[in-house]
């Protein structure tokens, strides 16, 4: 992607709105993000990717629900992440366990 060095927008002539959203990640979202980014006006985006001026002025108004690289919701990398967390969590309880069990053992030490 090239910037209009006079105006630093986002050189997308000739692009289809699928191939912007493309550029920009994959999502309606991101590529509003980006041209906005690139200073480019929420009419001039309504046109370029064919959406309401509502959707833009929304996306930019409202902040990310999540991170900008969190995987989104229902993505086989949003599963992965969630077995990751569970995981996690298990192993953290275990590792509380075994701490408490030492905090006991030394307890019982001390008071013979």
């Amino acid at each position: 992607m090239h910037s209009d060095k006079r105006k630093g927008k986002p050189n997308i002539d000739g692009l289809t709105a699928v191939e912007i959203i493309h550029l920009f990640g994959g999502t309606k979202s991101a590529a509003i993000r980006g041209l906005a980014r690139g200073g480019m006006k929420v009419k001039e985006i309504t046109h370029r990717l064919d959406i309401r001026y509502q959707h833009v002025r929304n996306v930019l108004t409202r902040p990310l629900k999540r991170g900008p690289h969190a995987p989104r919701v229902g993505t086989p990398a949003h599963e992965a992440s969630k077995d990751k967390s569970t995981l996690q969590t298990e192993a953290e309880a275990e590792a509380e366990a075994e701490a408490e069990a030492d905090v006991d053992v030394v307890a019982n030490n001390v008071k013979r």
